[in-house]
């Protein structure tokens, strides 16, 4: 990795357990995680011992190390050191950890999708995954004849059922909603301001 990731670092987030939401930028210099307060990171994990771990930006990548007899676990494995990668889930006690992008403060994309993450989450749905709005509204503008526009609506019978492994996985195109909805609140504003 380049210089900037490295003078920058990396944010370690906790994703779930008692130390679920905080956050710590691991950089060049070893941060020590635990429950003692003399620690980088205090955790409030009744499983994570005093001083249960430590972490570091080696090359522009998370190294990890347990300390003493601590018991760490990467995606399931025992681990006693090694490193980190952005999908990997870290465990210190019941604490599960994950990277999340760089630590630059201008990062708008990582808070972004950050973002989208929790929302996701909360309503206990999958992340959302391939979404483009310009491609979903690209054929909002093209013309249609009124044949199309017809055969858009005739869905469901027999000749217009596609069998299963035809059907379209991408993203829908709504143009026709689009144009109607349009329409609709032109319609609005001018019965409003009528």
């Amino acid at each position: 990795m380049s210089g900037g990731t490295e003078s920058q670092g990396l944010v370690l987030v906790c994703i779930s357990g008692p130390d679920d939401g905080k956050r710590i930028v691991v950089k060049s210099k070893p941060v020590t995680i635990g429950r003692s307060a003399a620690c980088g990171l205090a955790s409030d994990d009744l499983d994570v011992l005093d001083r249960h771990a430590t972490v570091q930006l080696r090359n522009g990548k998370v190294f990890f190390e347990a300390a003493g007899n601590a018991r760490i676990f990467l995606d399931g494995d025992r681990m006693t050191e090694g490193e980190l990668a952005p999908k990997e889930q870290l465990r210190l006690g019941r604490s599960i950890w994950q990277i999340k992008g760089t630590g630059g403060a201008g990062d708008i994309g990582s808070f972004l999708g950050n973002l989208g993450d929790k929302i996701s989450e909360v309503a206990g749905t999958e992340k959302i995954e391939g979404f483009n709005a310009g491609e979903m509204f690209s054929e909002v503008l093209r013309k249609r004849s009124d044949e199309e526009m017809e055969a858009y609506f005739a869905v469901g019978t027999p000749t217009t059922t596609p069998r299963l492994e035809e059907v379209n996985t991408r993203w829908p195109r709504p143009w026709l909603f689009v144009k109607i909805f349009v329409l609709v609140a032109l319609a609005y504003l001018g019965l409003s301001f009528a």
